[in-house]
């Protein structure tokens, strides 16, 4: 399913344009692809002038991103982004934004995401090549960093966490309403014993904690 995850900057800058202008405004950003997720690392503001209901982008600095984009080795192309406010207004994609992601058309893909002063997001992913269509109501996350701490988490827990064997499982006999437990001990001799039939009685009645149990089992094995 087609995600499409923002990074933390991103998501600031969005909230405080969305926070400062009075009606819409509309911003670019950065796509990269990465499985069926869409990532959003970067997003622009170009120049524009804009109404309580319309932006119109200036497209001679549209162009000058582009050529700065280049300029630092990104690849212009990337700019498959289209944010913009409704403001006030609820999110939905008017006749407008519309006429604007078909003018968006490319080789590829376009992602449309619309905000207002509420947070409210909603998204969408239009393809143009090799056929045209829409993924709609596209879901949008926050991109969590990462630190690689996968191996220093796991020399932490090795060193500093020992885990015991698992208590038995229980098994519920739903049509006699009642609990049978499944063996905790291995020998067969051991458990035909009146004392561990009384001791395991005791502790799955409750009448025992694990940790008490575990001690009279203790004992029981060094008095054999």
């Amino acid at each position: 399913m087609i995600k499409v995850l923002l990074h933390p900057k991103v998501l600031e800058k969005i909230r405080h344009w969305t926070a400062l202008a009075k009606g819409e405004f509309s911003a670019l950003g950065l796509v990269e692809k990465n499985g069926d997720d869409l990532i959003v690392p970067e997003i622009y503001l170009p120049k524009q002038t804009c109404s309580p209901a319309n932006t119109d982008m200036d497209q001679t600095d549209v162009a000058r991103l582009m050529v700065d984009l280049e300029k630092q080795g990104i690849d212009p192309t990337t700019l498959r982004l289209w944010l913009h406010s409704h403001g006030d207004m609820r999110t939905f994609w008017s006749n407008t934004d519309t006429s604007t992601i078909q003018g968006l058309a490319n080789d590829g893909f376009v992602v449309s995401i619309v905000t207002n002063k509420n947070a409210d997001v909603l998204a969408r992913v239009d393809c143009f090549h090799p056929f045209r269509f829409t993924f709609e109501n596209v879901r949008t996350e926050p991109m969590l960093p990462t630190f690689d701490l996968l191996d220093a988490c796991r020399q932490e827990f090795m060193e500093k966490v020992m885990e015991g064997a698992d208590i038995s499982t229980l098994v519920f006999d739903r049509s006699r309403d009642r609990r049978e437990e499944l063996p905790l001990f291995d020998d067969m001799e051991d458990r035909r014993t009146q004392r561990y039939l009384a001791l395991e009685e005791k502790f799955w009645a409750g009448e025992l904690g694990y940790d008490e149990y575990e001690d009279r089992l203790a004992m029981l094995e060094v008095g054999r």
